[in-house]
């Protein structure tokens, strides 16, 4: 089956896509086409041109950073959209590539004869109404649904990072059924996996990503602290490789690679925080990326515990499959859709909240061998069940059926993909 992949830059720092279309390969004869993927003289003579210089294809995946960036005038969210391309772009023009995502939009919109998906990435917990209503112009339209298929109703009273919370995915999720191929896009390949048994391990606890702004996390880190555990702090390392907050008077001090970036950031500050002091999204490179990675990578695999949660949305994250994959018991909170997934509390990881933990922790450490047939389980489960390759082998199989007119929509099932 020939795919062709709509996107954004061959240097897309997002290591979960980009594992996800590596493994597309081997179901797939993949084509890619976008700014940063063709030259711009291919861009101009435009997407039907590509298409038919390449006899055709079966299947069209458009991403959402050029599917956002194509539509970010009609949403109004052009702040958004630099913010997606300042990490994703390191040598392309940032205005030729939103040009170019809306004119690949607009011919992709008049094809019919190919079936066309949309991967949906990004914070589904605060979707926009504006975003949420372009993405039902489209599944309208004849478009399918690729992502995080899971239905969560979120309190509205509530909000992450200043965002609220919004019940857009869930409405689109339910009024949508039919066009969803729920496949996250988080799972394993061999690179995540550890077999080294907890006793050995030089350190007792980690709490992975993101902890700022993070409640729950901010609660376990300072228990673990408080408890004087063996804590792998990543902390450092984060601060280092991501966002970095500075005052303007600051701003001089930061390289842009060009007057147009420079001028672009100040204006996005000073749109964004009244006070003078700002959030500055500073371009991350592969490399950076991947050495963040690799480092956190390497911390699971020398640590026995790992609390972990699917933030304010409970939404299943990289996480859920990379700690069980480096053989580290998984200690936390449930996520929406998780035991679907297969993970069973009790069998597969220990449920608790944050604030649970302190009295937990002797009980969890005293009973070491328990601890190991539950890591046991569970890097079985994600060996068996959500390796990239098995995504990819869904995929296909849920492409096959749209092809064939049959796709009526999916759900998981005791950790395994359902077409329906």
């Amino acid at each position: 089956m020939r795919l062709l992949m709509i996107d954004i830059n061959g240097e897309h720092p997002n290591v979960m896509w980009r594992n996800f279309k590596n493994a597309l390969s081997f179901e797939f004869d993949i084509k890619c086409y976008g700014p940063g993927f063709v030259s711009t003289t291919e861009l101009e003579k435009g997407l039907h041109k590509f298409i038919e210089k390449n006899n055709g294809f079966d299947i069209i995946v458009v991403t959402s950073y050029l599917f956002r960036a194509a539509i970010g005038s009609e949403t109004g969210d052009l702040r958004g959209t630099y913010g997606d391309f300042s990490y994703l772009l390191s040598q392309y023009n940032l205005a030729e590539c939103i040009r170019f995502s809306a004119s690949i939009l607009h011919e992709l919109d008049e094809i019919r004869d190919i079936a066309r998906i949309i991967l949906v990435q990004g914070d589904v917990v605060t979707m926009p109404k504006a975003l949420a209503t372009a993405y039902r112009k489209k599944f309208d339209a004849g478009y399918y649904y690729l992502g995080w298929g899971f239905i969560h109703e979120y309190s509205k009273d509530r909000a992450f990072r200043k965002n609220k919370l919004t019940n857009q995915h869930k409405s689109i999720c339910q009024e949508y059924h039919n066009k969803i191929i729920s496949l996250p896009i988080c799972a394993i390949n061999e690179n995540n996996l550890c077999y080294t048994e907890l006793a050995a391990r030089p350190f007792d606890w980690i709490v992975p990503g993101n902890i700022k702004g993070y409640h729950q996390r901010e609660i376990a880190q300072k228990i673990l602290i408080e408890q004087g555990v063996k804590l792998w702090n990543e902390d450092k390392e984060r601060s280092e490789l991501t966002y970095n907050h500075l005052k303007l008077k600051n701003i001089m001090n930061i390289q842009f690679d060009t007057l147009y970036d420079r001028v672009v950031s100040i204006i996005m500050m000073i749109m964004r925080n009244p006070k003078h002091r700002y959030h500055i999204h500073m371009p991350l490179s592969p490399k950076a990326i991947g050495g963040y990675r690799e480092n956190y990578l390497d911390a699971l695999k020398m640590t026995k515990y790992a609390y972990v949660d699917g933030g304010p949305g409970h939404v299943v994250v990289g996480k859920y499959m990379e700690v069980p994959a480096a053989g580290t018991v998984m200690i936390g909170e449930t996520a929406c859709g998780l035991r679907d997934m297969g993970f069973v509390p009790g069998v597969h990881m220990i449920e608790v909240s944050a604030d649970g933990l302190k009295k937990m922790i002797p009980e969890i450490e005293h009973d070491i061998d328990h601890m190991q047939e539950i890591a046991d389980n569970a890097k079985r489960l994600v060996v068996e069940k959500h390796t990239y390759r098995k995504r990819a082998e869904a995929f296909r199989r849920a492409c096959e059926k749209i092809r064939e007119g049959e796709f009526v929509g999916s759900h998981w099932e005791n950790g395994d993909f359902i077409l329906e």
